[in-house]
């Protein structure tokens, strides 16, 4: 701590500047008192004619306020979005055609604006369904991009069977027979049937009574090339473990599958027979 010698404040050491020619290294006014004391020159301010003690001759303002570039000279504008009142400079009215309050009022205000066709970064075109001709819109990078485009799933799904069927599938094989291409087609309704066989054994193993998730197949009773009517008929299926389904055809084949064998099978391992 230390006294000022002209405003007789004891203060503390930061509020006075260092001197090195002094005992304790500090001036014996505080910093206040010395800014106060190079004030010699009386000048006129510029803007508002007041008089003021300064330091410098060349000073023309007596506050920043005064400064030019500190002046309020501001119109008030309404927000383009919520209309609250807001003071801007004439330059920023002048500049901008759309002013808001705030960033919110703003970000609101452009998804209005410049959303969909109004967008400046929209680049997108109409075009044709190449199933059911309907007109939809696609973005101009996947137009270039694909060769046919469809207005729904579908129209995806018929489009795909028209155009990738046969020999135009990309993973069309020239050396299967004609009868070996029928029994690797999966035909509709497969998916929903494989659900329906689950159900009705509460997706448990009818042999070992196995209930493990993901493990289960839907095995056909009468085996499945050879009885085309019964591809889909849930009475036809049964649910078997991975473990089971592979053990039954390992010991009976693939071919000529049939209801007393599945018997067989079950009374042997199991303890399930399956219900009709």
């Amino acid at each position: 701590m230390k006294k000022c010698n002209s405003c007789n404040q004891v203060l503390p050491l930061e509020k006075f500047n260092k001197n090195k020619h002094n005992k304790d290294g500090y001036e014996n006014k505080c910093s206040k008192c010395r800014y106060e004391a190079r004030k010699k020159y009386i000048n006129t301010c510029e803007n508002c004619g007041a008089k003021f003690k300064t330091a410098r001759k060349q000073t023309k303002y007596c506050s920043p306020s005064c400064k030019p570039q500190n002046r309020k000279d501001r119109v008030i504008v309404n927000c383009s979005y919520c209309g609250k009142e807001k003071e801007v400079t004439k330059s920023h009215k002048n500049m901008y055609k759309d002013l808001y309050c705030n960033d919110k009022c703003k970000s609101e205000h452009y998804k209005i604006l410049y959303s969909g066709l109004n967008s400046p970064h929209y680049k997108k075109d109409t075009i044709e369904c190449c199933v059911c001709g309907k007109e939809i819109t696609r973005n101009l990078y996947e137009i270039e991009k694909y060769e046919r485009h469809y207005c729904s799933v579908k129209c995806k799904s018929v489009g795909n069977s028209l155009f990738y069927s046969g020999e135009n599938n990309p993973n069309y094989n020239p050396n299967l027979s004609e009868k070996d291409r029928e029994s690797r087609r999966i035909i509709e309704g497969y998916k929903e049937w494989i659900l329906s066989v689950y159900k009705k054994y509460n997706f448990t193993c009818a042999c070992c009574g196995s209930s493990e998730s993901g493990k289960l197949n839907a095995h056909h009773i009468l085996n499945y090339h050879s009885h085309k009517d019964l591809r889909i008929d849930v009475d036809n299926g049964i649910a078997l473990c991975e473990k089971c389904h592979m053990s039954f055809h390992m010991e009976y084949g693939y071919k000529n599958n049939n209801r007393e064998q599945l018997i067989e099978f079950i009374e042997k391992y199991g303890n399930t027979v399956p219900s009709r």
